[in-house]
């Protein structure tokens, strides 16, 4: 899960989405700090289509598969 999270970041950063990035990085702090509840739901929330699905992320061949890297990442922290 935090090896996505740390892609995630990568990827946002690397293509200039500096405050999305920051915010992801805080999301994973919550998270190993142990306070996960609010961090998922706010990660949830950034990984769907009309949030963070919207950015064109050069490294991904389609919006598809940013997408589909999404929704793992969605999918993981709901079974957390």
């Amino acid at each position: 899960m935090f090896y996505k999270l740390q892609k995630l970041y990568e990827y946002l950063l690397n293509n200039n989405y500096l405050s999305d990035a920051k915010r992801i990085k805080e999301i994973t702090y919550e998270i190993e700090k142990g306070r996960p509840d609010l961090a998922k739901d706010w990660l949830i929330a950034m990984c769907h289509p009309r949030y963070l699905g919207d950015l064109y992320i050069k490294e991904f061949n389609s919006v598809y598969e940013w997408w589909n890297f999404l929704s793992e990442i969605s999918d993981e922290i709901k079974k957390m």
